[in-house]
């Protein structure tokens, strides 16, 4: 019955030849040296020495019969054949769509280039109208401030008819304090004071046919026509030649 150091120096020479330990082995290397045993003699002896070496077998490897080598080898290669045909596949498809998507973006830059000019050529249009229209619109401004300035006179006219008398001659300068003091606030506000020598100039502009009143040749002052029975029925024109100094009547100071 070998001892069982001898089991152990067995296992040991047979783990440093490189092969598997097993009790197979470890018998044929204790008779190499003359000592005889059995598996059960060497049972303990052998499994304490694997658990002080922490001995774990490993697994024989065998080099695979070569048409299985081949038959992996071309499997691998066509794995990878088809592998590399999807990713250039699928590279394809990406250059595809952005080739796509490049045109797309070309033709959304050409239509955006040709709006903006379209809307740059429309901006000079109506800027031109704007201006057009703004001349119209101050000329129409003017036009209006004119016929509120007309349309003004003329009721200052017809309240001067109604205050002059037919006996009587009346300065312009009387006339003028007569009037309602909301006429003269009034013509601030749509052309200029309602001074002497505007209401002057006014009545003659309204009535340079002598229509309504007669002026005094000597100086500014004024009377109602004889016959004048309202502003709505305004006498003709006199007929004959025009009263001395009626045609060029000198505005009061």
């Amino acid at each position: 019955m070998p001892s069982r150091e001898q089991v152990w120096d067995a296992a040991a020479a047979v783990l440093a030849d490189g092969g598997r330990v097993n009790q197979k082995l470890v018998l044929a290397a204790l008779r190499d040296a003359g000592i005889k045993g059995t598996e059960r003699t060497i049972a303990k002896a052998f499994t304490a020495w694997k658990v002080s070496v922490r001995y774990e077998p490993r697994p024989e490897q065998h080099d695979p019969p070569q048409h299985l080598t081949n038959l992996h080898a071309g499997f691998v290669k066509r794995m990878w054949d088809a592998a590399v045909a999807e990713a250039d596949a699928r590279l394809d498809d990406v250059r595809v769509r952005l080739g796509h998507e490049r045109d797309a973006m070309g033709q959304l830059l050409d239509e955006t280039h040709i709006r903006g000019e379209e809307v740059s050529r429309e901006n000079k249009t109506l800027r031109a109208r704007q201006v057009v229209m703004d001349v119209e619109i101050a000329e129409l401004r003017k036009e209006v401030a004119h016929l509120r300035r007309t349309e003004f006179w003329d009721r200052v006219i017809r309240e001067v008819v109604e205050i002059l008398p037919e006996d009587r001659w009346m300065t312009v300068q009387d006339v003028a304090r007569r009037l309602p003091p909301s006429l003269r606030q009034e013509a601030l506000a749509k052309d200029k004071a309602l001074t002497p020598g505007r209401l002057h100039k006014q009545m003659r502009l309204r009535d340079h046919h002598d229509r309504w009143f007669d002026l005094d040749a000597e100086k500014p002052r004024y009377r109602r026509r004889a016959g004048w029975t309202g502003i709505t029925q305004a006498p003709k024109a006199r007929r004959g030649p025009t009263p001395k100094g009626s045609a060029d009547v000198p505005d009061p100071t």
